[in-house]
């Protein structure tokens, strides 16, 4: 950790000395796993510089961090993860509340909270206003995301399964029974319940 912070040290005197606008970029030099994200898998690049950010190129997230620890990657890359999620999991919430108010029905956007869950996508706690919904989602594609916000939703109508709940999801998505075997399908391969 010492050498690590000393390279960083040292890279940045040298680009301050030569005036390079670009600085010299090292490579961290420890496994990540190459995520998933909104089904489609990408490759991670991390490298050394000033500061922590992170830019997507083709199919590469690239992130650049001031201190070249494995810890304050997986730091970075956790929060960067789920401030991507709610980003993801509001933009879902948020399409189908107009679809709820043109069938007459008042729903408040519902608070939202991420977790891993290991049985379950999400869960609708109606009396609370409140959704949870599973980290892991975020690996399935964004059709899928959709779908389980608008599953959840609906329990703010129909608070079990049964036919007023399958109404209501025919009536706003008449696709979503194939969302919902596209996310059987892809449980799996994902390996994300356990």
């Amino acid at each position: 950790m010492i050498f690590s912070r000393l390279c960083t040290i040292l890279m940045g005197l040298i680009n301050r000395i030569l005036g390079r606008e670009k600085p010299l970029r090292t490579t961290i030099r420890f496994k990540i796993a190459n995520p998933i994200i909104m089904g489609r898998k990408y490759k991670i690049e991390a490298h050394v510089t000033g500061r922590n950010s992170f830019k997507i190129e083709d199919g590469v997230i690239i992130f650049t961090l001031k201190d070249s620890t494995k810890a304050n990657f997986q730091n970075y890359y956790t929060t960067w993860y789920k401030r991507l999620a709610r980003k993801e999991f509001l933009k879902a919430v948020e399409l189908w509340l107009p679809s709820f108010e043109s069938l007459g029905y008042e729903i408040p956007k519902p608070r939202i909270k991420i977790f891993k869950m290991h049985r379950a996508w999400g869960r609708c706690y109606y009396t609370k206003g409140l959704i949870t919904l599973n980290l892991n989602l975020l690996m399935l594609p964004q059709e899928c995301i959709e779908y389980i916000a608008l599953h959840e939703l609906s329990h703010f109508v129909a608070h079990d399964h049964g036919p007023l709940f399958k109404a209501t999801l025919t009536k706003i998505d008449p696709q979503w029974i194939s969302k919902k075997m596209l996310i059987r399908e892809l449980e799996p391969k994902l390996v994300l319940m356990r």
